[in-house]
């Protein structure tokens, strides 16, 4: 299950001073968490959810790019590693509305795909 009506927070706090890293960090995977409907970290239901995405982001071409170019940051042209990647720190709050966009409405609005895209 991935939760499209969550609204990631942690990017905003980026540059907070009252901030640490690790409360910084803390945030980020409560909400990683959050948008798989759980609580505690599960390999089993974030992989199959993340595969199920990948299916489904890969088939649009442009998303494809994206996922290929995220894949380069580690000297690789897989868009599964993309993909991972693209669930990180600096990428997951960008990622988010756009795996919503598809959900939701069966394509990525060009304004959520460009906020990704500017920031590669």
């Amino acid at each position: 299950m991935y939760d499209t009506k969550f609204i990631c927070t942690y990017q905003n706090h980026f540059n907070d001073e009252n901030i640490d890293n690790n409360l910084s960090n803390q945030l980020y995977q409560e909400d990683f968490l959050k948008v798989f409907g759980i609580e505690d970290y599960s390999d089993e239901i974030i992989n199959v959810t993340i595969n199920k995405l990948h299916t489904k982001l890969s088939k649009i071409e442009n998303m494809n790019c994206i996922l290929k170019k995220l894949a380069k940051k580690f000297m690789s042209e897989d868009t599964e590693i993309g993909l991972m990647v693209g669930f990180s720190y600096d990428y997951f709050y960008l990622l988010h509305p756009c795996i919503c966009d598809l959900l939701e409405k069966d394509e990525i609005t060009d304004s959520n795909y460009n906020l990704l895209k500017n920031l590669i």
